[in-house]
């Protein structure tokens, strides 16, 4: 049995639009399909509004304990995010994690949503100020940390996606995510450089569609497997 675990945010997991890709799914659900001959398992540990660093923290679970053959990272686009509205604050608005009780259900539909927009109107107008959920080189420092302990313990292909460049609705509401991506692309890139591990690899699959500007479409999803599978193949085939 090969195994296979995918971390990341909302990017690795989510198929747009909502119901549009029924037997479609995530990359990570299409890859086994594209690796016949391989007795494939594959073990999707990321979350919502995920960070590296909070991949870190919880190492032990979300790696350590599956054993990896290969570890798929799909981090940078959260991490990028200026932090003028701190995390908390935005897992909590975008939340699915919403109670029935009449209060909250008052609170969700008539206090959020506008505190929401004025917040995202915030976040808009600040885009171009330095402030990130991690910083450029907090965020290779945590890769680093994720990585080097997998390798170190499991001996893995570790296989780094790309960050997928922002689509225009989320250029809208982040005007400068395009020059975040640069940055943080580009240190993504130098820390797979300056490591040197043959065994830990950039994977840039072909620009993809972006519904909402920043999560996959099925297509998307369907060329990032794609993108994977020629690198986990021959790993595997060894």
């Amino acid at each position: 049995m090969n195994r296979i675990v995918i971390a990341g945010g909302s990017v690795s997991l989510l198929v747009v639009p909502d119901g549009a890709a029924r037997g479609a799914g995530s990359y990570g659900e299409v890859l086994p399909s594209l690796l016949p001959g391989h007795d494939v398992v594959v073990r999707h540990t990321g979350q919502w509004f995920d960070l590296v660093s909070d991949l870190r923290r919880r190492y032990e679970h979300g790696v350590r304990n599956h054993f990896p053959d290969v570890l798929v990272l799909n981090y940078g686009m959260g991490e990028a995010q200026p932090n003028v509205v701190p995390t908390f604050a935005a897992r909590h608005f975008q939340s699915w994690d919403r109670s029935s009780h009449p209060a909250a259900l008052w609170y969700r539909t008539q206090v959020a949503p506008p505190v929401w927009k004025r917040l995202r109107e915030v976040q808009r107008r600040t885009s171009h100020l330095p402030t990130y959920r991690l910083s450029p080189e907090r965020y290779t420092t945590e890769l680093r940390k994720v990585v080097t302990m997998a390798r170190d313990e499991t001996g893995c292909l570790v296989l780094l996606l790309d960050l997928d460049p922002p689509g225009e609705r989320w250029l809208h509401w982040v005007p400068a995510m395009a020059e975040r991506h640069r940055l943080f692309q580009d240190a993504q890139d130098a820390f797979v450089s300056e490591l040197g591990d043959p065994d830990v690899r950039a994977v840039r699959p072909p620009l993809v569609h972006l519904p909402d500007g920043i999560h996959r479409d099925a297509e998307g999803h369907r060329l990032t497997a794609e993108a994977l599978a020629k690198e986990v193949g021959p790993w595997l085939a060894r």
